[in-house]
């Protein structure tokens, strides 16, 4: 199976490696790449990605909702400030993301005049995802990220998310399988086993790009480190 590096490393290749343990019987290859892999040339059973089918022979089935976010390391708000609306990022280091012989990535908000689209422009510009949430995470810039990318690290005070108000447009994480031969019975189980994985973290994702309260935006970000902490103190510390 194929997938995106970010997503890969995160869901796709423990709900893998979960899904191995059920099924001994069974071997997974799992492949991640950010770059579009034609499952027609490679052989593959099927593949998660997010966001529009390209490929109209490409059978989808829903595996979760997703959006972007707008995010940033808290070290770098400290710094440089916290935007509160998208035309506060022309004076910000937007972390670009432009897949190799494509255009960079728009970034896209919901205002209430409508869709509003920016064209960040950058010095740090890379064709991978998984190197532009380091950078954010490092304190280089704002992403644009997928949620399901970062809402670990929204959780783990890593990253903040920004703009919450004016939401980016929804999309979604499909598993995508060829549609001109048949679907093997272990590629099956593999996606019902993938869409009960997702299904049981969509709420608690979602939530981390949820508007945020009232006040002081730094301050919500030291108290969400310091919960985290005590909750891993709790963990620790339980029999």
């Amino acid at each position: 199976m194929s997938a995106p590096v970010d997503l890969g490393r995160q869901w796709v290749g423990p709900a893998a490696a979960d899904f191995a343990a059920v099924h001994p019987q069974l071997s997974v290859r799992v492949s991640l790449s950010d770059r579009v892999v034609d499952l027609f040339e490679a052989g593959v059973d099927v593949a998660v990605r997010i966001g529009a089918l390209a490929d109209a022979r490409l059978v989808p089935r829903r595996l979760a909702r997703s959006r972007r976010v707008l995010c940033g390391a808290p070290d770098y708000l400290a710094r440089r400030g916290w935007p509160r609306t998208p035309a506060d990022l022309d004076g910000h280091a937007c972390i670009v993301l432009q897949r190799p012989g494509m255009r960079p990535l728009s970034w896209t908000f919901r205002t209430e005049q409508g869709l509003h689209t920016v064209r960040p422009a950058g010095r740090l510009v890379a064709d991978s995802g998984d190197l532009v949430r380091d950078w954010a995470v490092a304190g280089h810039g704002l992403a644009f990220k997928p949620i399901w990318h970062v809402a670990a690290d929204i959780d783990a005070g890593r990253l903040v998310p920004l703009l919450t108000h004016l939401p980016a447009p929804g999309s979604a994480v499909n598993v995508l399988y060829p549609s001109r031969r048949f679907l093997p019975a272990r590629a099956r189980l593999f996606i019902d086993f993938l869409q009960q994985r997702f299904a049981a973290h969509e709420a608690a994702v979602l939530a981390a790009a949820a508007p945020r309260g009232s006040g002081d935006p730094l301050q919500r970000v030291q108290r969400t480190r310091m919960d985290h902490r005590a909750r891993r103190l709790a963990t620790l510390r339980s029999p």
